[in-house]
């Protein structure tokens, strides 16, 4: 597989490279650079992210500071975002069901912050 990285649109200072992918199951790398954010959004897919460096507050349906080591579940269709980005943040999503980013179609829906 061909590793490249993408801009996240509608996210500022953020891009992602697919690691992996079968069907209903994908791998990202997201990378976001200090003080950008990614608004609260939602995907049809569950997600597992697993905080590799960096700090920032996750908003949407809980809100509280992430840093390396931290591991958030996200259930479909579950409300989220970072902002607060204080160092560059890097995490690693593992995503089950609908893939976030298929043959350049991304499935993220966006929110006003809650």
């Amino acid at each position: 597989m061909n590793i490249v990285s993408m801009t996240v649109p509608g996210c500022t200072g953020t891009e992602i490279q697919e690691l992996f992918s079968i069907e209903r199951m994908q791998i990202l790398k997201v990378d976001v650079k200090k003080d950008s954010e990614i608004p609260v959004h939602t995907h049809r897919a569950c997600v597992t992210m697993i905080v590799l460096s960096g700090k920032a507050k996750i908003i949407g349906a809980e809100h509280r500071e992430v840093k390396k080591g931290d591991v958030m579940v996200i259930p479909s269709c579950q409300e989220h975002g970072f902002t607060e980005v204080k160092d560059d943040l890097s995490f690693i999503s593992i995503v089950e069901g609908n893939k976030i980013i298929d043959g350049g179609v991304w499935d993220m829906r966006f929110h006003s912050a809650t």
